[in-house]
């Protein structure tokens, strides 16, 4: 089983087990290859709530 598998089976058991969670996928990438855009700021906005300093 390669490890993509074993990370699949995984989030599966998870979500069925607890079936109220919802499936959540980010991806992050460095500040340099980031796009920013207008949808990306009301995006940050809209969780600025969540930002560390």
């Amino acid at each position: 089983m390669t490890d993509d598998e074993k990370i699949s089976f995984l989030v599966i058991d998870k979500l069925t087990r607890n079936q109220c969670e919802t499936l959540k996928i980010q991806e992050v990438v460095p500040v340099e290859r980031a796009k920013i855009d207008a949808d990306t700021i009301r995006h940050l906005a809209s969780h600025s709530d969540q930002l560390k300093c």
